[in-house]
């Protein structure tokens, strides 16, 4: 099996058995977060992963939030008839509403910094592309149109010019890299270029020195950290045997959190949401669920 081209795939399609990570409000002081395998809802909690509330709970699956700038509200994927849209919610849960609608097949959004553009890519019809809309004027603008090479999981830089992506060639059993692309100068830099280890679900850290991503190596699954000018690639987290997923960087870059997850919903105390430190190595589990197969058990 081509470990990577599933994977690829999957990080969209959101099968079971998967959880995404907390990113951290801009203040530090809360986690957004979704299980995937079990209920696809939000969740909010406190950043040391109390006070666990439901944000989104409905019967669409809610998944990939991301926040806001100025911290006012969220911004996730839904899916509604089978096709991804772009949703968003407030903190407290009010305010739910569509930014897309399903013509356009749009997930996986990234607000610029400054707040007035919202990046995302569009799943149908493939190859998939990079957007920018303005959410002013509602001006959309393609960063990408390669016939054959797809653009996948934008997030932006710091400095609002550059995105990272996970790009890969269009057709079956290609392999996904890295990327980044200067949206004013057009230019694109494959980070990694590893025909053979697998690299996805990309972002960067908050001073804009380095890209956080999952690489998946012969089926062993590791969190790095690579930096952009010199691309120095470091491990910061191992799987040890399971599967991580979805690494974001703490706001103060001193930490990483990521989900540690089992495919097949055997392992002890997962999903989970972990928490390390980047000074010492230390994990902390922030929040646990539950996958769908052990809620039947359980009866809920």
């Amino acid at each position: 099996m081509n470990i990577k081209h599933t994977l690829l795939a999957a990080s969209f399609l959101m099968t079971a058995g998967q959880a995404y990570a907390a990113p951290w409000s801009p203040d530090g002081s809360l986690i957004v977060y979704s299980y995937i395998g079990g209920p696809e809802n939000l969740y909010i909690a406190n950043a040391d992963g109390s006070g666990k509330r439901d944000l989104v709970v409905r019967a669409e699956r809610d998944f990939r939030p991301e926040w806001a700038p100025d911290g006012s509200h969220i911004v996730f994927t839904s899916v509604v008839d089978n096709v991804h849209v772009i949703s968003r919610v407030d903190p407290d849960g009010s305010n739910l509403k569509a930014l897309s609608d399903v013509s356009e097949a749009a997930g996986d959004p990234d607000y610029s910094p400054d707040g007035k553009q919202l990046l995302y890519f569009t799943d149908e019809p493939r190859p998939r592309d990079l957007y920018l809309r303005d959410m002013v004027s509602g001006e959309i603008i393609a960063l990408t149109q390669t016939e054959d090479f797809e653009e996948m999981s934008p997030r932006f830089a710091p400095d609002g010019r550059r995105v990272v992506f996970v790009g890969k060639e269009k057709h079956e059993g290609a392999e996904g890299d890295i990327w980044t692309l200067d949206i004013e100068t057009g230019e694109r830099r494959n980070l990694t270029d590893t025909p053979a280890i697998g690299e996805f679900h990309a972002d960067w850290s908050h001073d804009g020195r380095y890209v956080i991503y999952i690489r998946v190596e012969n089926g062993a699954f590791d969190v790095a950290i690579r930096e952009v000018t010199t691309g120095k690639e470091t491990i910061a987290a191992t799987g040890n045997g399971y599967a991580v997923l979805s690494p974001h960087f703490s706001p103060d870059d001193q930490a990483i959190s990521f989900t540690r997850t089992d495919f097949a919903e055997k392992g002890e105390n997962m999903p989970a949401i972990v928490r390390v430190s980047l000074k010492d190595g230390a994990e902390v589990t922030l929040t646990k669920g539950l996958y769908l197969s052990q809620m039947a058990e359980e009866g809920e």
